[in-house]
This record gives C-alpha cells, structure tokens and sequence, in this order.
C-alpha cells in the first residue's frame, strides 16, 4: 500500500491530472476508498495537497 500511496502523491503533486485518475492508475477503483486510505496515511486529503502545492 505505502508505494500506491506515494505514488499517487507525487502525481498529485506534480500533475493536473484529475484524482479520480490518479487513483484509478493506482489501483483504488473506488474513489471513496481512495480518499479514505489517502487521508490516513498522509494526514491531509488529496484535495487539500494539492490546494496547497
């Protein structure tokens, strides 16, 4: 899991691509789901890391 999640984070971080997609290519086919584990692993959601890059 701590690869996906990074994974996705530096694609939030450095890409315009939607999260949805970015989720989905990391294997969360529920976006839910997603935010769930994102938000417990790094302690802020995807929305709010990107917002504050």
């Amino acid at each position: 899991m701590a690869y996906r999640m990074f994974r996705a984070r530096e694609r939030i971080q450095t890409t315009d691509e939607k999260i949805a997609t970015i989720a989905q290519s990391v294997g969360y086919a529920n976006l839910n789901y997603f935010y769930t584990h994102f938000s417990a692993y790094f302690h802020k959601s995807p929305s709010d890391l990107r917002r504050k890059e």
